[in-house]
């Protein structure tokens, strides 16, 4: 049986939290952040590709055939490099803004099932007819937001790539979910 984390990826399917948790904590997940560092691996792919097209230029302008020969080989490595790095950003920056728009998707439904679940909850004055909508409510927040969301969060991690990877490498430290 598995403890109760404060991070969707973290938590048994089988038990989710209760809805004013599940609403805490996916509310609390920062689209806007991890937006911006999505953005900022857009920026250093950018970066690289504008870096090796100026050596690719530079190589082609004004340098004798012998000089260029040798400076070519050694500047393919650096350019070969630059293109495996930005590669690599450009992918983090996609799955990033990727998440950032799963974020913001499941606080928009995660309010709206809260807000029909707090309307559902006022008439109910015994505590078992609370206990049957608190189940009801917590059990589809956790179908329609919090395991989608999980889902979302496990696949990106899974997508990121560590700078100068060619391949996958699976890490969700990057994605800003508050985790208490």
């Amino acid at each position: 049986m598995s403890t109760m984390s404060d991070h969707p990826a973290q938590l048994h399917r089988d038990e989710p939290p209760p809805i004013a948790k599940q609403r805490e904590i996916v509310l609390s997940a920062e689209a806007a952040t991890t937006a911006a560092l999505g953005e900022q691996w857009r920026q250093v792919a950018d970066l690289l590709d504008e870096l090796v097209s100026d050596y690719d230029d530079h190589l082609e302008s004004g340098v004798d055939e012998p000089a260029r020969a040798g400076a070519r080989q050694h500047l393919q490595q650096v350019m070969d490099a630059f293109d495996v790095v930005g590669a690599s950003a450009r992918r983090n920056a996609e799955v990033l803004e990727d998440i950032a728009a799963e974020i913001t998707i499941a606080q928009a439904r995660m309010t709206s099932i809260w807000n029909e679940y707090e309307a559902a909850r006022a008439p109910v004055h015994s505590s078992i007819a609370t206990g049957l909508v608190d189940r009801r409510y917590t059990a589809r927040a956790a179908r329609e937001v919090w395991y989608p969301l999980d889902g979302a969060v496990g696949a990106a991690a899974a997508r990121l790539r560590p700078i100068g990877s060619g391949a996958d490498h699976a890490s969700d430290s990057v994605i800003p979910l508050t985790r208490h």
